[in-house]
């Protein structure tokens, strides 16, 4: 969903991409020295505190563009496969490395929001969890994006989320 100022939203979904390779703007500017190690959260309250051409010169490192279509707003979040994405339970993964539609256990550490709207830190966490869905930044066999889910709290902690794990798969033989 997109949020505007006066608290009125709308929801967007994917409608497709430039076809251009993805680069990390916020990996480029950590690379170079020009920002440090920070989530992504407040890597975007670093773009938006810049001047409107600068922040536009920063974000246009990024080469990819994605395309989006404005959806009714009690639409939920489908994944690649056609099914709503449920949070904290449904994964993205590189189709070419591993199948849509299977069962895996996931074990990490995971970023819990505190009550001052900040991270109180992080802790162990584990479940079971289904390949729904894909993304352009998901590349290769050791590499999950796990769906929060929606609201502030899912954005603090996705946004936060840079834990190694094991994911391990169930499949029949």
């Amino acid at each position: 969903a997109l949020k505007y100022e006066n608290g009125d939203y709308i929801r967007i979904g994917f409608d497709g991409a430039n076809g251009w390779k993805f680069k990390s703007v916020q990996k480029i500017l950590m690379d170079c020295g020009e920002v440090p190690a920070m989530n992504f959260k407040d890597f975007i309250k670093y773009l938006a505190s810049q001047e409107q051409a600068r922040e536009e010169r920063l974000v246009n490192l990024n080469p990819r563009y994605i395309f989006f279509i404005k959806k009714p707003k009690d639409s939920l979040p489908y994944g690649a496969m056609g099914y709503e994405l449920t949070g904290e339970r449904s994964v993205a993964i590189d189709p070419q490395y591993i199948p849509l539609g299977l069962t895996g256990f996931l074990k990490s550490r995971k970023p819990v929001a505190g009550e001052n709207g900040g991270l109180s830190g992080f802790k162990e966490f584990s479940r079971f969890v289904a390949t729904h869905d894909t993304g352009s930044a998901i590349r290769g066999p050791g590499r999950i994006d796990l769906f929060w889910g929606g609201g502030e709290k899912a954005e603090l902690e996705a946004g936060s989320m840079k834990e190694a794990g094991e994911f391990y798969l169930f499949a029949l033989k």
